[in-house]
């Protein structure tokens, strides 16, 4: 696996995995490039706060954020 980090908040993944066909030295190559767009809270926050109110932001388990973490939730109510 490689990856390369892009201009701006983009890393480029090149994933390879063999897999092995059967008992023989046969292996079978799983090749997939992912592109991961990796960009700070603060920046979500105010593209939302154009349409929206941020009224709560939780990670996978409910607890505090911060940029290192791999995933966060935002739940936001839609301004009138």
């Amino acid at each position: 696996m490689n990856i390369t980090a892009r201009e701006g908040d983009v890393s480029i993944w090149d994933v390879q995995i063999f897999e092995r066909l059967g008992e023989d030295d046969l292996f079978r190559l799983h090749q997939e490039t992912i592109l991961e767009l990796a960009v700070p809270l603060d920046k979500i926050a105010g593209a939302l706060s154009t349409y929206f109110d941020v009224l709560e932001t939780a990670d996978l388990d409910g607890g505090p954020v911060s940029d290192h973490q791999g995933r966060v939730l935002f739940a936001c109510r839609h301004r009138a």
